[in-house]
């Protein structure tokens, strides 16, 4: 009887030649047990989850610039300041995303640093053109430069603010998975360095205020709106960050920090009219007693909220921490997770 074929002593590397093509039909099954190459498969799969996640949030910022254009424009039909405030803060919102890139980055990647920067400049022309329409040219060039020095305080001081929790927490944002539980914080989270940076800070931010006394009172109010929105930015996202561990109290504890934050907002406002009042008349102090009359008589009798107030804050405070929600996911999506870095100290 003739051999039968593949028994031969020359059978077997007709059989190895064969083995590439059947590990090619079985690849899948082959990364199960191969731990390189699941590894190399993780990876791609990762890959191609950021790529979706930066398609979708670039197609949720596009979709949020439209709908911001398309409310400025029903504000003017309306003459309806709910709609332009709220197509303000979809506007602005991208510029928020940008300083807690370039406040959180840890360590500051280049790419990611230019990205939130080149952000935040393009989210300020477009802010500016739709939020200014219909001014003369010389009104247009002043408002320009406010919000331009308006923008550059939000900046300064929301990284600022920023650093600081970063500095005293360890949250911030992170290019690959570490320690996501806060475990105490150790020597080398402040250091003579940071100390030195926040007296910098406060001596600009000092400094400011001087030069704030001497302006206008609206240009005032402007400034100091700028000052304040950035200077909580960090408590806004850390404690909206904190809220979501909560797990089954999440919800309740959102609802919650919506009344505190539109309080926040209200307060934060009355603060601002008050000092910018005050400028304003600070020409008419002459003692202490008139000094004391103004600050102490005259702000004690500030109305309290009303209805309608309280529903604005509410409703502004929502969008708010919808916004900060959107962006926390964009930012894990993205493979920028905001997360606690201490296992990178």
């Amino acid at each position: 009887m003739g051999r039968r074929p593949g028994r031969g002593k020359h059978a077997a590397p007709a059989r190895e030649t064969c083995q590439p093509l059947r590990y090619t039909h079985s690849m899948e099954n082959s990364t199960q047990t191969d731990p390189l190459r699941q590894t190399d498969h993780q990876e791609t799969g990762t890959h191609l989850a950021e790529r979706h996640a930066a398609k979708a949030t670039l197609a949720i910022l596009v979709a949020g610039a439209i709908l911001a254009i398309a409310l400025r424009w029903l504000s003017f039909h309306f003459a309806s300041g709910i709609l332009a405030t709220t197509a303000a803060m979809l506007l602005f919102a991208p510029a928020s995303f940008a300083t807690v890139a370039l406040g959180w980055g840890k360590p500051m990647r280049f790419r990611l640093a230019f990205l939130a920067f080149a952000l935040f400049l393009l989210t300020f022309l477009l802010w500016n053109n739709v939020m200014l329409p219909g001014l003369s040219k010389e009104n247009a060039i002043r408002a320009f430069k406010q919000n331009m020095l308006h923008w550059t305080l939000y900046l300064f001081f929301g990284i600022l603010s920023l650093r600081f929790v970063q500095w005293t927490t360890g949250m911030g944002i992170a290019s690959e998975p570490v320690c996501d539980e806060p475990t105490g914080l150790r020597s080398s989270q402040i250091s003579l360095a940071k100390i030195l940076a926040i007296a910098a800070a406060c001596a600009v931010g000092a400094e400011t205020a001087r030069r704030l006394m001497n302006l206008p009172g609206r240009d005032t109010a402007l400034y100091l709106h700028g000052i304040l929105g950035g200077s909580l930015l960090g408590i806004q996202w850390s404690v909206l960050f904190w809220l979501l561990r909560w797990r089954s109290w999440r919800i309740a504890g959102l609802i919650l920090w919506i009344a505190i934050a539109a309080i926040i907002r209200w307060t934060t406002d009355t603060i601002v009219d008050q000092f910018t009042d005050l400028l304003l008349v600070r020409k008419e102090v002459k003692n202490l007693d008139d000094l004391y009359y103004i600050v102490v008589v005259v702000s004690s009798r500030t109305p309290l909220m009303t209805l309608g107030q309280a529903m604005q804050f509410l409703w502004q405070a929502s969008l708010q921490t919808a916004i900060i929600l959107g962006g926390i996911a964009s930012f894990r999506g993205l493979g920028y997770p905001i997360q606690y870095l201490h296992s990178k100290r």
